[in-house]
């Protein structure tokens, strides 16, 4: 299993979780993937290695992967980390999430239990920067159609555990995605087979400030990655005659556009009560406009019509209405 690295401080619980795993024979493999602070990252590896005991030093391997010239993307990290492995199973964990002590055991139990699946995944907790749980998320069985589909959503990367072979069968991680890597990879791996699902909440995934996938400029770059991985993987599936499979895909990204939409008139609403990120949310808008007008101003009609009281106690009054009107006849113009 691998471990990508963003230098915080949540290093040495991520490592931790690791070595509390109970009930099958594990190697952590951590990628310094081109950090500014290796001897700081070796230094708290060696410190909770000491602390685990004999038994987990000889398991814990930390490896740089830093191509000369160049900064490297976390799917080549992921990448590099896998080589270096040998074991049946493939399970990957950010520097910030954390493990339960029964996730090994209880997925690869799982995927003992169903050789047909080329993966088990489960639910978890969201936990804040202390590591105090104050939301879950379920994982209950569906088929790969319905996730591929959109109908279903996708485990995610930490809460999974992959056969190596249909990893290698599919290539791993794209390295042409530095975000939404992990969620390519699942589509492709879903191309392969069916996930076998593991009802726990196994896996801790930390909301902190320093989440990738927070702000304006990050929502950006993850919409525009969905968008890309989307509408190859759909080129991908027509290219190669599987119109079934293309056409679960369209039915996906439409949702998803759908999904971002929503959040972009999220977005403009706050935005115009706080009178901050203005122009951010003026430039989602717009890509709101050309993928998923109807989701958008219905959301935005949704929360601001029919609800006059609660609009008003949050602040959003005559000027709200009037920008989700000028949203309407002029955003089309930035586009």
């Amino acid at each position: 299993m691998t471990s990508t690295n963003r230098t915080c401080d949540f290093f040495g619980d991520a490592i931790r979780s690791v070595t509390c795993q109970r009930g099958v024979a594990w190697r952590h493999i951590i990628v310094d993937n081109a950090s500014g602070s290796p001897h700081e990252l070796r230094a708290a590896v060696t410190a909770v290695a000491a602390e685990s005991g004999d038994g987990s030093r000889g398991r814990i391997t930390l490896t740089r992967n830093a191509p000369a010239g160049r900064a490297p993307g976390v799917s080549e990290g992921r990448n590099h980390g896998i080589a270096l492995g040998s074991g049946e199973y493939v399970a990957f964990l950010d520097d910030d999430d954390v493990w339960h002590p029964e996730f090994l055991e209880r997925l690869v139990s799982a995927l003992e239990q169903a050789p047909g699946a080329v993966g088990a995944y489960c639910g978890g907790e969201f936990i804040d920067a202390a590591g105090v749980a104050f939301d879950a998320w379920p994982a209950a069985q569906a088929t790969a159609d319905d996730m591929l589909s959109g109908r279903r959503a996708i485990p995610r990367i930490m809460a999974l555990v992959v056969r190596r072979s249909a990893g290698e069968a599919i290539g791993w991680f794209d390295p042409r995605y530095d975000m939404g890597e992990d969620n390519e990879f699942i589509y492709r791996l879903l191309g392969r087979g069916e996930l076998v699902a593991v009802p726990e909440a196994l896996v801790g995934y930390r909301r902190h400030p320093g989440n990738t996938t927070g702000g304006a400029a990050a929502r950006k770059a993850m919409r525009e990655a969905d968008e890309l991985y989307l509408t190859r993987l759909i080129a991908a599936s027509r290219a190669a005659g599987d119109l079934p499979r293309a056409a679960m895909l369209v039915e996906n990204r439409a949702q998803l556009r759908r999904r971002n939409a929503a959040r972009e008139m999220h977005a403009l609403l706050h935005a115009t009560r706080t009178r901050r990120g203005l122009g951010d949310a003026l430039r989602g808008a717009a890509w709101a406009v050309r993928h998923a007008p109807g989701a958008f101003f219905g959301f935005g009609l949704s929360r601001v019509l029919p609800r006059g009281d609660r609009a008003r106690r949050a602040g959003l009054g005559d000027t709200s209405v009037a920008l989700v009107a000028f949203a309407g006849t002029a955003l089309t113009y930035l586009a």
